[in-house]
């Protein structure tokens, strides 16, 4: 009789040590593959998000708005430059002091930065790719003083920084050969939804703003005044002095 309870015993043990084995070995499968498997997918993502860096800045093509392919992919697409982009929908006045503008326009998913810069003619622009992740900058600039180099070093730097992806459609030569910058930065978004990228955008642009209307004070032959029209549209007029 003691023989046989001892038996049942040793059963019962080895039953519940074995139940805990199982369940110790599924956990550890829980933990441990998905990890490995966020690491593979998260490398993968970023080689995804690169080229989609690179076809989205491989896309400038020079004509007006957006476009879209017949894969239903949106493309970038400018006016007259590598880097002007023209809107064609109502903006959302963000920022307006001292001749700096800042506007949203979200059914565009863009922002547009206009800084009151005395050294030359200045236009920024975001635009955001949600689902590629994706903010799209660009900047198209005409100088008449020397900020030309350094401009353009301070944008490469910065998109660096952000491990963005950086291209300079006038090859290094454009300040050289007109004083004239036509650059693009491709980040990854930091934010989940559209608007709160476009904010976030213009809240940087904003502090741009503030910081050339507090700073800037270097002498120039020319000054920039901008208005918005009826319509809502920016204009910007430069005048010099003989």
């Amino acid at each position: 009789m003691n023989k046989m309870i001892s038996i049942l015993a040793c059963a019962i043990v080895a039953f519940f040590t074995a139940c805990t084995d199982a369940k110790s070995e599924n956990v550890g499968g829980a933990t441990t593959e998905p990890n490995n498997y966020a690491r593979d997918d998260s490398m993968d993502s970023v080689a995804v998000w690169r080229n989609a860096c690179d076809s989205v800045l491989n896309g400038l093509t020079g004509s007006q708005g957006r476009n879209m392919d017949s894969a239903g992919t949106i493309n970038p697409s400018t006016s007259s430059s590598m880097t002007s982009y023209n809107f064609t929908t109502a903006q959302e006045r963000f920022y307006e002091e001292n001749g700096c503008f800042v506007s949203i326009y979200e059914s565009e998913s863009g922002v547009r930065y206009l800084p009151s810069r005395s050294d030359g003619s200045f236009v920024m622009t975001s635009l955001v790719y949600l689902d590629e992740e994706i903010v799209l900058r660009l900047l198209n600039n005409s100088y008449w003083s020397g900020a030309c180099d350094s401009d353009l070093e301070n944008f490469r730097a910065e998109c660096e920084r952000e491990n963005g992806v950086f291209r300079d459609y006038k090859d290094g030569k454009g300040c050289s050969q007109n004083q004239k910058i036509e650059a693009a930065c491709a980040v990854h978004i930091s934010e989940e939804t559209l608007y709160g990228n476009l904010e976030k955008e213009a809240v940087r642009y904003r502090e741009n703003c503030i910081s050339y209307s507090s700073g800037d004070s270097s002498e120039s032959p020319c000054s920039i005044t901008c208005r918005i029209d009826a319509d809502m549209e920016s204009h910007c007029d430069t005048t010099c002095n003989e």
